[in-house]
């Protein structure tokens, strides 16, 4: 699990850094077609048997609802029965400088929310208030031109830093991280020249990402776990089954999960 979270707090970080100087929107920076005023992705338990695959029961489903710009405004994570676990509003200041994100936890009660502060079209910092776990954080941005070059995080008289070196025409770049409890750590992070990963590295570890026609993630590899990853379109040639499949050494691909999305367009 905190692999996971690790690799998803730096798809994420690498995700702002390769977005930061292209000014898309969500819906431009991931690919979609036609106006899309919402989707709900479904993730499903599953199995694959006599060469089909079958549904064996709902694990949950979430809502993302889009402004007239493309840009995320609600993010609602329902269980299988309809109630909801937790929602994420976002605010805009306009097409792409977001003001607020408040996160709200199953009772409807706020859990986490930040403000947004910008210096032009950067953002300078973020003022973040926790209170499911009762403290507050400030975050800071520093550029050198249009690049991000460093980030401090700021919490109970501590501090926390993280670098970032560029090492290509493509803004791949080193990673150094500085924990609040002063832990360093160094990450590179290869993009191609869409932005997109292809490659990171970590403490020894190796993740590598491969790309289909389409700019969606085809397969991934992690020391001797292989992913893949097969999707079915609607007719505007947005995505709407992804399976995505994972193998270890030698053993039987098995498929890690199954996301069905219903899409719906403005008329």
């Amino acid at each position: 699990m905190r692999k996971k979270l690790f690799l998803f707090s730096l798809l994420l970080m690498a995700i702002c850094l390769s977005s930061c100087n292209d000014q898309k929107t969500w819906v431009e920076a991931n690919g979609l077609k036609g106006n899309i005023i919402s989707f709900t992705d479904t993730f499903w338990y599953a199995k694959e048997k006599f060469g089909e695959i079958h549904k064996e029961g709902m694990e949950y489903y979430q809502k993302v609802e889009l402004n007239k710009d493309g840009q995320i405004t609600t993010i609602t994570k329902y269980d299988d029965d309809g109630d909801i676990l937790k929602k994420s509003v976002q605010q805009w200041e306009d097409k792409h400088r977001l003001s607020s994100v408040t996160d709200y936890n199953e009772d409807g009660d706020v859990s986490i929310k930040d403000v947004y502060t910008y210096d032009g079209d950067k953002v300078i910092s973020i003022a973040r208030r926790n209170y499911s776990e009762d403290y507050e954080e400030q975050l800071s941005y520093e550029y050198d031109g249009n690049r991000l070059s460093k980030f401090i995080g700021q919490k109970d008289g501590k501090t926390r830093t993280t670098t970032f070196t560029y090492i290509d025409e493509n803004d791949s770049y080193i990673e150094v991280c500085i924990d609040y409890e002063g832990k360093e750590t160094e990450s590179t992070i290869y993009l191609d020249s869409e932005g997109r990963i292809v490659e990171m590295l970590h403490n020894g570890d190796k993740y590598t990402y491969q790309y289909n026609k389409n700019g969606l993630n085809e397969k991934s590899i992690y020391a001797n776990f292989v992913y893949t990853y097969a999707y079915k379109f609607d007719n505007k040639g947005n995505w709407n089954e992804m399976v995505k499949y994972s193998k270890w050494k030698d053993e039987k691909t098995e498929i890690d999960s199954y996301i069905t999305r219903s899409i719906e367009y403005k008329k």
